[in-house]
């Protein structure tokens, strides 16, 4: 089953993170959770970089679905997005979306390059129930469906994914839109989330 979830409008206190990111390289720890954010471009769906936040596990870390609040600013002129890390309140991805303009993400302040990551001979093959993280942007459910099959198609052989490769892996997309008020596909990136437990 397919999923694209409505965002709620929430005024923003502050991006926290007790948890540091590590470079995804290390294998999972047990009892634990781990949360790839991977970055695709959107014209070309070529991969960027990505980043791996690792949880201790909680009671809250066994619901169904992503473990997400995410909150957002309407840019009026500047604005931004948060996902928070439910249980904790850590932040997983925070990003400014501008009016015009040009936003950035915010955090994680960095992404382990390309070139750390290996492409192995087999494919994971997309879990049957996704997530769709959409705001600002109107596309056809068949349109969004046919553009993140492409994105999975651009990360499926990567080690990474491969680590985090077992039943209880959830995938989100998140399509960032750093600018707004006419939409840039240049500057647009895809945010992919890749959540399992250990």
């Amino acid at each position: 089953m397919q999923f694209t979830r409505a965002i709620v409008v929430l005024p923003l206190a502050f991006v926290s993170c007790s948890t540091e990111p590590d470079f995804g390289i290390v294998p999972p720890k047990q009892d634990s959770t781990s949360i790839a954010i991977l970055v695709v471009n959107f014209q070309t769906f070529s991969f960027e970089g990505a980043r791996v936040l690792r949880y201790p596990q909680t009671s809250n870390t066994q619901d169904s679905g992503l473990p997400f609040v995410i909150t957002q600013q309407n840019p009026s002129d500047f604005g931004w997005i948060l996902f928070s890390y439910r249980p904790t309140g850590d932040t997983v991805l925070a990003a400014s979306i501008v009016w015009h303009g040009q936003g950035r993400i915010l955090y994680p302040n960095s992404f382990v390059p390309v070139d750390s990551f290996q492409v192995l001979g087999t494919s994971v093959l997309q879990p049957s129930s996704v997530e769709r993280f959409v705001y600002l942007l109107t596309f056809s459910e068949d349109t969004l469906i046919s553009m993140t099959d492409s994105v999975w198609a651009s990360i499926c052989k990567l080690d990474i994914v491969h680590d985090l490769d077992r039943a209880n892996m959830r995938v989100g997309y998140y399509l960032y839109p750093p600018t707004v008020g006419f939409f840039n596909p240049s500057s647009a990136k895809w945010v992919v989330f890749l959540c399992s437990r250990r």
